[in-house]
């Protein structure tokens, strides 16, 4: 039975070394295909901001990366709790007489295990002693840091969706794509780094979070016909009317110069002084 569970034991993590490999070995392909270094995939919390760049999530990987400080924070703070209750419960429980054999047992068994120590001991005497009181004020803490990260950890699962929603749209694939990389990263993450026909195609923008930016020859293309529409240019063509009224001034000088018939009159005096010397 022990050969059995041991055998098992030993393929499960055979499988998680392989799977940790390939998760590794695919992203910083993935990287390298959205024009990142692939050393930045190995990085544990800078990671999650890049990809938050790449995905075109910016502050979502910076929220990201600060949950996952404050992870690392709270949780060297718990496991400092644990091993400091250890030791004020294995001392309650020396006082009383009990022991507990803590040979081939995990850190988190002998916690638990001094803890009921503790419990046994709080039973079987009434005093209240310093390590009593000491180990009551760890437990607090204790509860007060998990409920802490407990939050911030749900927070920061659900930000991991969002940015593996975008960056698999940054890749030119679907929503059923983004969930596989959040559920299976071991299966879609290597498909993103060593498929030639997925290519990184642009980030998804902060305005609009599941429609990819246009590439940069369609930017060229909208842009080209704004420059058309100013129909200001075409304004000048009031210039035309207001020259009416020097066209008329041109006309009045006209008819004034047309008044010339005057000169008819003489040509009849001519005429009668004939007649007056054929009279004569």
């Amino acid at each position: 039975m022990d050969s059995t569970i041991a055998t098992i034991l030993i393929i499960l993590l055979v499988a998680l070394l392989v799977a940790a490999v390939l998760v590794i070995v695919g992203g910083w392909k993935m990287f390298k295909k959205a024009g990142r270094p692939g050393w930045e995939y190995i990085v544990p919390i800078y990671s999650s901001y890049v990809t938050g760049l790449i995905a075109g999530k910016r502050k979502l990987g910076i929220a990201l990366a600060v949950l996952g400080l404050i992870s690392v924070f709270t949780g060297t703070m718990l496991s400092n709790y644990e091993v400091q209750q250890a030791r004020v419960a294995e001392r309650i429980a020396s006082s009383i007489g009990m022991e507990f054999d803590t040979t081939g047992m995990m850190p988190w068994d002998i916690t638990d295990g001094y803890q009921a120590l503790a419990d046994g001991a709080y039973v079987k005497t009434t005093e209240r002693t310093p390590d009593m009181e000491r180990l009551d004020d760890l437990l607090e803490k204790s509860m007060v840091v998990d409920a802490v990260d407990t939050v911030f950890g749900l927070v920061a699962v659900v930000l991991y969706i969002i940015v593996s929603l975008a960056l698999s749209k940054s890749f030119g694939r679907g929503t059923w794509f983004g969930l596989g990389i959040v559920f299976l990263p071991f299966i879609f993450i290597p498909m993103i780094g060593f498929k030639d026909s997925i290519q990184y195609v642009g980030p998804v923008s902060d305005e609009d979070d599941m429609t990819p930016k246009p590439p940069v020859a369609k930017v060229v293309e909208e842009k080209t016909p704004a420059k058309k529409k100013p129909t200001a240019k075409k304004a000048p063509a009031k210039k035309t009317t207001t020259k009416k009224p020097a066209a008329k001034k041109t006309t009045t000088k006209k008819t004034t110069t047309k008044k010339a018939p005057a000169k008819k009159p003489a040509a009849k005096k001519t005429t009668t002084r004939k007649k007056k010397t054929e009279d004569k």
